[in-house]
């Protein structure tokens, strides 16, 4: 897992590290064997052989296609880091929010190369995810948790500079 603990003005520090320390819990609850990579912009120790604690940085190729945005631009991130750290370790991480909280072995993951969850239900509402583009709410795709491979993200990749060329920017950054 990978995930993002940085001070840009959404929440306290307090907060993140409240919620961090229940992801931290249903972790070592539920999963078996982990490794987590913490990103983060501030000091943080954790005392826990699964964590490793990593300085937060914004990585070359996200060019801040959100202006001052600075939550749009952290999460833009995510996808670059994972190559990053697809590129260190020959892996496919899961990016997972600090808010998420895990209630179950989620050991199954590891066979699969990629898993995205949609927000489902019957919720035909059409919302706007780019600003000419728009997609039944139900087929929208959370960001709390997700697993890209490598393939997927070098797709991704292709997508977001013909987006980007055709000056079409995504309402919710890579969802």
């Amino acid at each position: 897992f990978f995930s993002f603990c940085c001070l840009i003005g959404k929440q306290t520090k307090n907060e993140l590290l409240f919620a961090l320390n229940l992801l931290i819990k249903s972790l070592n609850k539920y999963v078996i064997k982990y490794k987590f990579i913490i990103y983060t912009n501030f000091d943080l120790k954790i005392e826990n052989s699964n964590i490793k604690i990593r300085k937060y940085y914004n990585h070359k190729d996200n060019e801040l296609l959100y202006g001052t945005d600075k939550w749009k631009n952290l999460s833009m991130n995510k996808l670059f880091i994972y190559k990053d750290l697809y590129e260190e370790f020959k892996i496919n991480y899961i990016w997972i929010d600090l808010d998420t909280y895990i209630y179950h072995n989620l050991q199954y993951l590891d066979n699969l190369d990629n898993f995205f969850i949609e927000y489902g239900g019957e919720c035909s509402t059409m919302v706007d995810i780019s600003n000419n583009f728009k997609l039944k709410y139900k087929n929208v795709i959370q960001g709390n948790f997700w697993k890209l491979n490598i393939d997927l993200y070098k797709k991704l990749i292709i997508l977001l500079n013909d987006l980007k060329k055709n000056k079409i920017i995504l309402k919710y950054d890579s969802q």
